[in-house]
């Protein structure tokens, strides 16, 4: 995100007719290919990171284990190949790579869109048939639902790419593509975390109570201390 921001202030963020050449430097150059080249790998282990908690939640079930290993390795072996194309899809081409660069942004973006409904129609599947009161049920659909706002990002990224593909303003156009990937990934890192909430906010408060517990027996037996030598004093 950082890089990101860096980079719009460098001049990533108007029209390519308005861009100064003096802006045009190599470390802009090298930040937006650090974006582009780090895309894949960041995407990638946000989706692992919901197939543990999936396989943390549902591993009993068989049908549930296997749409989780299938979905481990479509996109290990996937975003692999999408490093492995990066890296060298320009080596021997440098002219035509800006174009080629965008048919594999375009492809992966339009890929990316069906893998996050499979994501989400995993833990949706699994919770409709467990056997819970309607108002748990309904709060578990309701946090992993939320990661419907990472799939509307995907569409909504997979459009700008559209644009991006068939239009020249590359620096302009580009900029809704990289703002909409990086609020993808991070709502993913959200919703996978969502679930540990409860749970924590449960160990929070149990330490709250302890602590108040403590203090207040702590308070009561020194009352009880002072009291006690005040009476052994009186009988003296």
């Amino acid at each position: 995100m950082g890089v990101a921001i860096d980079v719009f202030e460098r001049g990533y963020a108007v029209h390519t007719w308005n861009i100064p050449v003096s802006l045009i430097t190599r470390r802009l150059l090298d930040e937006v290919t650090v974006i582009q080249a780090f895309y894949g790998p960041t995407i990638l282990f946000t989706k692992l990171c919901f197939f543990i908690l999936y396989y943390r939640l549902f591993s009993p079930s068989k049908v549930m284990r296997y749409l989780i290993y299938f979905g481990v390795a479509f996109n290990v072996v996937f975003y692999l190949i999408y490093v492995f194309l990066y890296a060298f899809l320009c080596s021997s081409k440098a002219q035509s790579c800006a174009s080629e660069l965008k048919t594999l942004g375009l492809a992966t973006s339009a890929i990316n869109v069906g893998d996050d409904f499979y994501i989400l129609s995993i833990p949706l599947a699994a919770i409709s048939n467990l056997q819970l009161p309607p108002k748990k049920k309904l709060g578990l659909l309701a946090i992993f639902f939320t990661g419907f706002l990472a799939c509307l990002c995907s569409i909504v990224s997979l459009y700008f790419r559209v644009v991006l593909s068939r239009e020249k303003d590359d620096v302009w156009n580009a900029v809704p593509v990289i703002v909409l990937g990086t609020v993808e990934f991070n709502i993913g890192i959200i919703c996978a975390c969502l679930p540990t909430l409860p749970a924590l906010f449960r160990r929070a408060n149990f330490s709250r109570k302890t602590g108040n517990k403590s203090s207040y027996e702590a308070k009561n037996g020194t009352s009880a201390n002072a009291r006690s030598g005040a009476g052994a004093v009186d009988g003296g």
